[in-house]
């Protein structure tokens, strides 16, 4: 898709979608940084995932990846108009909807083992 004008209103919404995904970004960027910061400290959060599988800082690391990169497929969507690129994000944004509930429903279902797991 060309780069024409749009509209006073689209146009409006196009640049509240790049602010707000900017703002993403720089979330997942501070995730990154508090990740990175918690494994040089070598606290890592170890408490959250006693067994070890996998560890709280490298859990924030990875979040945040996935928060940066997802807003940046937002920015650049929005700015180039790539209607491609932004059916992308939104599929993406639908998959990460679709496993919260999920999570959520799991975790509302099992509570008594999650309990049991964080009081041990």
């Amino acid at each position: 898709m060309s780069n024409t004008p749009l509209p006073g209103a689209a146009a409006i919404l196009k640049w509240l979608f790049i602010i707000f995904n900017a703002i993403f970004a720089l979330f997942g960027m501070a995730l990154i940084a508090v990740g990175a910061w918690l494994l040089a400290t070598g606290s890592g959060l170890n408490f959250i995932f006693s067994n070890g599988f996998i560890g709280g800082a490298a859990l924030i690391i990875i979040c945040g990846g996935i928060t940066f990169i997802l807003a940046a497929i937002g920015v650049v969507g929005a700015i180039c108009q790539n209607r491609f690129i932004l059916v992308v994000f939104a599929i993406c944004l639908m998959i990460i909807v679709i496993l919260e509930i999920v999570g959520a429903i799991l975790g509302f279902v099992f509570s008594d083992l999650v309990v049991s797991q964080l009081s041990s």
